[in-house]
């Protein structure tokens, strides 16, 4: 399992990077949406987390990217703060859950292996 995290909070991506890589999964963390999306061209992800405030480009745009412009077919989640997402009914489709900060990683790993056995 191949996950990408993009998140402009440093610490974040850190403290995930340290725990998925104890729980045996590879993990690869930006927190430039620009740096992200070359790499995802290159690279194929099973699961990409995405915060949905990011200052380069929303997590929406960023998602809106990977499937529009490179194709990407696996599955993608968000992770947000506050978020208003009742006007974003439409750029919700086809993401696969919303994770609210802060992130707990425990529950974030068992949702990310749920998601690999719906594939």
């Amino acid at each position: 399992m191949n996950v990408m995290y993009v998140d402009d909070e440093s610490d974040i991506l850190d403290l995930a990077q340290m725990f998925f890589k104890d729980h045996g999964i590879d993990i690869d963390t930006f927190t430039s949406p620009v740096e992200a999306l070359q790499m995802a061209a290159q690279k194929n992800y099973s699961v990409i987390l995405s915060d949905a405030r990011m200052p380069e480009m929303s997590g929406f745009d960023f998602y809106a990217k990977l499937r529009g412009d490179l194709g990407f077919k696996g599955r993608f989640m968000l992770v947000s703060g506050h978020y208003d997402y009742s006007d974003s009914a439409q750029a919700l489709e086809g993401i696969d859950g919303i994770i609210l900060k802060p992130v707990e990683f425990d529950h974030l790993l068992s949702l990310i292996k749920n998601l690999e056995l719906d594939r």
